[in-house]
C-alpha cells in the first residue's frame, strides 16, 4: 500500500514538472510572439515615417518649383500686360519669355494667348499664331476666370508623345473682362529628377498624379499607369482626397499596379499660392520587401526558440527516467533491508551490496556472498581488511579509518578497482558501538551506484546543453528573486558587463551590475516586482561598449498572485539606433552632391541671420546655378548634367572658408552662407575667386566643357530682415548678373540698420 502511495504521489510530481514547463514554454512562445510582434509594428511605424518624410520632401521642392513658375507668369503678366489687355507681338515679351523659360529649372516652354486662344508671344516663335481654343488649359480659365488662381491643367500628350502639364494665370483687359492667358509648359523630365531624389531603396516608387485623378509622372519610370484615371472607388487617391486631409498614409493594393504597397500621399499646395486642382504625390513602397528582415528575424528566432524547447523537455524527459530509475533503486534497497531484519543472512547475500564486518584490529570477521564473489575469496579462510581488498582498494579506505574507530560514521565515492572500469560505488564505514560508546569493530558496505552516477552524467550534460544554447542566444537572459538577487543568468552578461557569472549567482543584482547600471533599472525593477510587466529603452557603456537596450522584466507570479521574481531580457538594438540616426542625416543632405540641401540651408540660414542679429557682424548670402545648364542636360543627358552638378558642388566648396556653408537648393541651384563679414569687398572677392574656380575646364566623361556661373549676392550688415527676404535679394541680384551676360556677379545690399 505504501508503495502504491509513493507511486501515485511521484506521478502527481511528474505531472506538475510537465505542468510547470508548459507554462514556462507558453510564456517564453508568449513574450518571443510578443517581441515579434512588436518589431514589426516597429518597422512599420518607422517606415511610415520615412515615407511621409520623403513625400514632404517632393511636395516641398514641387511646391518651390510652382512658385517659381508662378511668379514667372505673373511677373510677365503684371509688367506686359497689367490692365492692357492682349496685343500683337511683342519682341521684349518675347525675348523675356524665352529668358525665363531658359532660366527656370522645370519650364519647357512659356507664351501668352488671347481671348481667341491664338498664341500671340511666345518663347518658341514657331508656336505664335496657333490657336489652342479647344484646349483644357485655356477653356477652364476662360469659363471660370479668376486672376487670383493659379491652373493647373490636366495631364496631355505632346506631340513627342510626352505627358506634359500647364500652369495658367488669367488676363484681364481694361474694363476687367477675360483677355487671355500665360502659360507656362512644365518639363516632366526635370519633375522625374525631384521624384528620383527621395528612392533610398530598389523597390520604392513616387507618382505625381493630378488633381483629377490622372497619372503623370512616375520614377523609376514606368509607362503603364501613365495617363491612368485613379479617381476610383478604393484607390489610394480617391481615400487621400475622401480623408479631406493633405498628408495621409495607407497600405494595400495598388489599383493601377495590383501591388500590395505602403502609400504615403500629400497633396501640392499651401495657402498663399492657390492652385484650382492641386496636384498629388504618392511616395510608396513594397510591403514585402521592408518586412523581410523581419521575416528572416521571425525565422531564426522561431527556430532558436524551438531548439530551445525541445532540447529542455528532452532533458526533463531523461531526468525524470533517470530518477525513476534511482528511486527504484532505493525502493528495492529499501525492500532489502526491511527484509534484513527477518533474516539476516538472506538480506546480505540477497541485496546489491558488498557488505563486510571487521573488528577494532581490521580482521575480516563477515562477508556477505556478493562480497566473496567480487573480491574472490575463501569462505573457509580469515583475512585481514588488507588482504581481503587487495592493496588498492584498501588504500581507499585505510585514511578513513581511524575515524571509524573512533566512532564517526564516514560515505565515500570512488571508482571500483575491482571488476568492470567505469563501475561506481558508494561506500559507508559505520562504526559497530557497544553500550559504553566504544567501538567494537565497524562495518563496510559497498553500493553499485553506476545507474546514478550515468544519471547525474545526463543531467550535467543536459544542463550543459541548455546554457550553452542560452549562453549563444544574442540577449541578456537573467533570473531576479524578489529580493532583487540574480538567481540565473546567461553568458551574455560577461560579454557586455565584464561580470563573472558563476560568482554574480546569489548576490544582489545592484552589487553585480554596479551603481549606474543598477540606477538605469530602479523604478522598472520595481514595477515589475510588483506584478506589471515593463518594457523600456536605456543606454548603457560597460567594458568601454556603448549600447542601446531594449529591456523586458516579466513578473513570476505565484497561484496567490504574490511575485516569486522577474524574468529580466536585454537585447542589443545598437544597430537599429545606429541606422535611425544615419537615416536622420540623410534627410538633410543631397544625395547628387553630398551637400546640404534645402532643409538644412534653411536651418543654416535662420542660425546665421540670428547669431549676426547678436553679434553685430555682416554676412552675405549668394545664389548661383550653372549658366545654360539646360543645354548641357538636352545635348549630353542628364548623367553627364549630374557630374557637372558634383564637380560644381565640389568647386564651390573649395572657394570658400571651411566655416562657410555651401548648399544645392535643387536643380542647378546652389547657395553660400558667408558669416563673420567686415565689409562688401568680401563677397566680392570670393564670388571672383567662383568664377576663377569655375572657369577652368570640365572634364565630364572624356569630354571637355567650358562652364561659367552667375553670381547673386545679398550683404546684410545689423537690423533685421527674414530669411525669405534675405534670399529673394540674392535672386535678384541673380537675375541682374544673368541680364549683364552672365560669367558675372552682382550684388544687392540689405537696408538694414
Amino acid at each position: 500500500m505504501n508503495s502504491q502511495l509513493t507511486a501515485a504521489r511521484e506521478r502527481r510530481r511528474y505531472r506538475l514538472e510537465w505542468l510547470l514547463f508548459a507554462v514556462v514554454a507558453l510564456l517564453v512562445l508568449g513574450t518571443s510572439a510578443y517581441e515579434l510582434a512588436q518589431s514589426r509594428r516597429d518597422i512599420e511605424a518607422q517606415e511610415s515615417d520615412r515615407l511621409r518624410t520623403q513625400a514632404r520632401v517632393v511636395s516641398d521642392n514641387l511646391l518651390q518649383q510652382f512658385a517659381s513658375v508662378d511668379k514667372a507668369i505673373t511677373g510677365v503678366r503684371d509688367d506686359y500686360f497689367s490692365g492692357q489687355g492682349v496685343s500683337g507681338m511683342d519682341v521684349m515679351t518675347m525675348r523675356r519669355l524665352q529668358a525665363l523659360t531658359n532660366a527656370l529649372p522645370g519650364m519647357r516652354t512659356m507664351f501668352v494667348l488671347d481671348s481667341r486662344g491664338v498664341v500671340v508671344s511666345s518663347s518658341r516663335q514657331d508656336t505664335v499664331g496657333r490657336n489652342v481654343a479647344d484646349r483644357e488649359y485655356f477653356t477652364t480659365p476662360r469659363d471660370h476666370p479668376d486672376r487670383g488662381r493659379l491652373y493647373v491643367s490636366r495631364p496631355f500628350k505632346s506631340i513627342e508623345n510626352r505627358w506634359l502639364v500647364n500652369l495658367t494665370r488669367v488676363l484681364t483687359a481694361p474694363d476687367g473682362a477675360f483677355a487671355g492667358v500665360v502659360v507656362a509648359g512644365l518639363d516632366p523630365e526635370h519633375f522625374n529628377v525631384v521624384l528620383g531624389s527621395v528612392l533610398y531603396a530598389p523597390d520604392m516608387r513616387t507618382t505625381l498624379v493630378h488633381g483629377d485623378g490622372i497619372v503623370f509622372l512616375n520614377m523609376p519610370v514606368n509607362p503603364g499607369p501613365l495617363g491612368v484615371d485613379v479617381n476610383k472607388p478604393g484607390s489610394f487617391f480617391t481615400r487621400h482626397r475622401e480623408s479631406g486631409r493633405g498628408d495621409t498614409l495607407f497600405t494595400g493594393r495598388v489599383l493601377a499596379t495590383g501591388e500590395n504597397r505602403m502609400v504615403a500621399t500629400r497633396t501640392i499646395e499651401r495657402p498663399d499660392l492657390p492652385i484650382d486642382r492641386p496636384m498629388i504625390v504618392h511616395v510608396s513602397r513594397e510591403m514585402n520587401a521592408f518586412y523581410a528582415p523581419w521575416r528572416h528575424e521571425a525565422y531564426v528566432a522561431s527556430a532558436v526558440l524551438a531548439l530551445v524547447l525541445a532540447g529542455s523537455a528532452c532533458a526533463l524527459y531523461l531526468l525524470q527516467r533517470r530518477r525513476r530509475e534511482y528511486e527504484a533503486l532505493s525502493r528495492r534497497a529499501q525492500l532489502e533491508r526491511e527484509d534484513h531484519a527477518r533474516r539476516l543472512r538472506h538480506m546480505t547475500d540477497s541485496i546489491p551490496a558488498l557488505i563486510v564486518y571487521c573488528d577494532a584490529q581490521e580482521n575480516a570477521e563477515f562477508f556477505n556472498t556478493p562480497a566473496i564473489k567480487v573480491l574472490g575469496l575463501d569462505p573457509a579462510r580469515r583475512y585481514t581488511l588488507r588482504e581481503a581488498l587487495g592493496e588498492a582498494s584498501y588504500a581507499l579506505h585505510a585514511p578513513r579509518l581511524p575515524e571509524v574507530l573512533q566512532g564517526k560514521r564516514i560515505r565515500f565515492e570512488s571508482e571500483a578497482v575491482h571488476g568492470k572500469p567505469g563501475v561506481h560505488i558508494l561506500v559507508n564505514l559505520v562504526p559497530d558501538k557497544r553500550p559504553d560508546g566504544s567501538v567494537r569493530g565497524f562495518y563496510i558496505m559497498s553500493f553499485d551506484i553506476t545507474p546514478l552516477k550515468k544519471a547525474q552524467f545526463a543531467l550535467a550534460d543536459n544542463e550543459r546543453l541548455l546554457r550553452a544554447v542560452t549562453n549563444n542566444l544574442p540577449i541578456m537572459i537573467a533570473y531576479i528573486d524578489a529580493h532583487e538577487r540574480l538567481r540565473f543568468l546567461n553568458a551574455t552578461l560577461h560579454d557586455w558587463l565584464g561580470v563573472d557569472t558563476e560568482k554574480a549567482i546569489g548576490r544582489p543584482l545592484r552589487e553585480v551590475i554596479g551603481e549606474t547600471e543598477y540606477e538605469a533599472r530602479r523604478e522598472h525593477l520595481a514595477r515589475a516586482l510588483k506584478g506589471e510587466r515593463v518594457e523600456f529603452e536605456m543606454e548603457s557603456e560597460a567594458l568601454g561598449v556603448q549600447r542601446s537596450l531594449r529591456v523586458i522584466y516579466v513578473p513570476d507570479l505565484r497561484e496567490d498572485g504574490s511575485v516569486a521574481g522577474i524574468y529580466g531580457m536585454s537585447t542589443d538594438v545598437t544597430p537599429l539606433k545606429r541606422i535611425e540616426r544615419q537615416l536622420q542625416a540623410l534627410a538633410r543632405i543631397d544625395t547628387l552632391t553630398g551637400l546640404p540641401n534645402r532643409h538644412q540651408f534653411n536651418e543654416k540660414l535662420q542660425e546665421a541671420l540670428a547669431k549676426a542679429r547678436t553679434s553685430g557682424e555682416a554676412l552675405a548670402l549668394m545664389f548661383l546655378d550653372v549658366d545654360h545648364f539646360k543645354k548641357v542636360n538636352d545635348t549630353l543627358g542628364h548623367a553627364a548634367g549630374d557630374a557637372v552638378l558634383r564637380e560644381f558642388g565640389q568647386r564651390l566648396q573649395r572657394a570658400v572658408r571651411p566655416t562657410d556653408c555651401v548648399a544645392r537648393l535643387a536643380g542647378d541651384e546652389f547657395v553660400i552662407i558667408l558669416e563673420g563679414l567686415r565689409g562688401e569687398a568680401e563677397p566680392q572677392f570670393v564670388a571672383r575667386k567662383i568664377l576663377a574656380q569655375i572657369s577652368h575646364v570640365f572634364d565630364i566623361e572624356g569630354r571637355h566643357l567650358d562652364v561659367s556661373t552667375s553670381v547673386g549676392i545679398a550683404f546684410h550688415r545689423g537690423g533685421v530682415i527674414s530669411a525669405s527676404e534675405l534670399l529673394a535679394r540674392a535672386d535678384a541680384a541673380l537675375y541682374e548678373a544673368k541680364a549683364a551676360g552672365r560669367n558675372t556677379y552682382r550684388i544687392a545690399e540689405s537696408k538694414g540698420a
